[in-house]
């Protein structure tokens, strides 16, 4: 199964195997989301220890922003992203046992323990998400760049710090090679409309990498940017918050690293740093046919965890009164501007939730209340109708989405014909039932998401 399947996620398999297809109630989804919730707050905090030690705010800050993000919502609040979420969680778990891998060789200590840990993260991680390979490339090149600025100090202890390489670099490397080889990777990359990624070279590369990096480094309501209806105000608001976001750091550039001592400025390149990690994460999802702010997920929090230590250095260490304020200004616009968005996914979120669960009861209803099939032949074949009013006049994400897409009528299919396979479907996309008889189904999408709200 591991070798055959496009994609293989044992994760999203167990919450797969819990989910009851009548009721799509999931009892193991969300518990195995708060495991790598709780797992991607721990390593902030740790990650946020070694930035600022002893400042307690930047951790609960960070956490926040988190929350608000964009790439949290699409993550959190759906059931077969789990992966995404562990995903995230192992990712930043890479990132501090790396950085204290790096610290056990700078001191002559042995990294045997650190590359044990890294080799368990990488072996899970691979086989939780495809897309965690982008978590190597980040921490790969962080430590390929930590050990050759070890080489020219300690050559010993660049050659303790290089055995990380092989379980960050070497296990993925090995892993897609051997995926690759046995036709399960390679399958998953062919453009058929069932993949789930599709391997291009185009304007995607810039479109994914616009997409993915907003998703991490923005909030608040992108989805209403490409929504000529919505207010100007939203429409504008996350382009806003990208202009406060750079003015806080352009701050904590000025008047924390470039006006301060030398040894009151050294939590600045290790913020840094993780936030650039984070964003290299990012850069597996650039080949794919099309993206959404989910990718973000994990990046967002390396991004949270910069901004969190700058706000709080400013706040602690520039002299101005008048710049502490303008920081907590503009730290407050963009929390705000993030809650203003995520109470906007919320709406949409509820609104495709609701209409998905009545599209699957209507189709329930349906199959029980069919005639039946013929003695000794197949029942004539049931046709399911989505009319236009279906499909909303926009699509965003996985929050803004037609009913047909909501369901996966692909997956629904192959699972009506193992249910009932003397009874032949089809379903019919934008057209109402010409003909309405037993046989038919035309399905009522009253209560979804119109282009007007925001």
């Amino acid at each position: 199964m591991w070798s055959g399947s496009p994609s293989f996620r044992p994760v999203e398999l167990v919450v797969s195997a819990s989910c009851d297809e009548r009721t799509l109630r999931a009892p193991l989804a969300l518990p195995l989301h708060l495991a790598g919730l709780v797992g991607l707050c721990l390593a902030l905090v740790k990650l946020a220890h070694r930035v600022l030690p002893g400042r307690g705010w930047v951790a609960p800050m960070a956490i926040l922003w988190v929350a608000l993000s964009p790439g949290t919502s699409c993550s959190v609040w759906q059931i077969d992203t789990v992966s995404q979420t562990w995903s995230a969680a192992l990712g930043l778990w890479a990132v501090e046992v790396a950085w204290h891998a790096l610290d056990a060789a700078r001191n002559g200590r042995s990294t045997l323990v650190s590359c044990t840990i890294l080799g368990c993260i990488f072996a899970l991680g691979v086989n939780v998400k495809e897309t965690f390979y982008g978590w190597s490339a980040g921490v790969g090149l962080a430590l390929i760049g930590a050990t050759a600025w070890l080489l020219v100090r300690d050559r010993r202890a660049a050659l303790r710090l290089g055995w990380t390489l092989f379980p960050v670099v070497a296990l993925p490397v090995a892993h897609l090679a051997l995926r690759w080889m046995t036709g399960s990777m390679s399958r998953s990359l062919e453009l058929k409309q069932e993949n789930r990624y599709q391997l291009e070279f185009g304007m995607n590369l810039l479109i994914n990498a616009a997409q993915s990096t907003a998703g991490a480094v923005g909030t608040g309501p992108f989805h209403g940017l490409s929504n000529e209806a919505a207010p100007l105000l939203v429409r504008v608001l996350p382009l806003f918050t990208l202009v406060a976001e750079a003015c806080l750091l352009a701050i904590m550039l000025e008047f924390v690293v470039l006006r301060r001592a030398r040894g009151q400025r050294g939590f600045a390149w290790p913020a840094v740093l993780i936030c650039v990690i984070g964003l290299l994460s990012l850069s597996v999802t650039f080949p794919m046919g099309s993206v959404s702010e989910l990718y973000g997920f994990g990046a967002n929090a390396c991004v949270a965890l910069l901004l969190a230590a700058a706000f709080t250095a400013i706040c602690q260490e520039a002299r101005s009164r008048m710049i502490r304020w303008v920081s907590i200004a503009l730290m407050g616009f963009a929390m705000l501007a993030g809650a203003i968005g995520l109470s906007g996914r919320a709406s949409h979120f509820e609104r495709t939730w609701r209409v998905t669960r009545s599209v699957n009861q209507q189709i329930l209803a349906f199959m029980d209340t069919r005639p039946e099939a013929p003695k000794y032949f197949d029942a004539p074949q049931s046709t399911i109708y989505f009319p236009a009013d279906c499909r909303p006049s926009r699509s965003h994400g996985s929050y803004i989405m037609p009913a047909a897409q909501a369901i996966d009528i692909i997956n629904t299919v192959d699972w009506m014909k193992r249910l009932h396979p003397r009874y032949p479907v089809t379903f019919s996309i934008d057209q109402d039932a010409p003909n309405p008889n037993p046989y038919e189904l035309q399905i009522d999408c009253s209560g979804a998401a119109d282009v007007g709200n925001w």
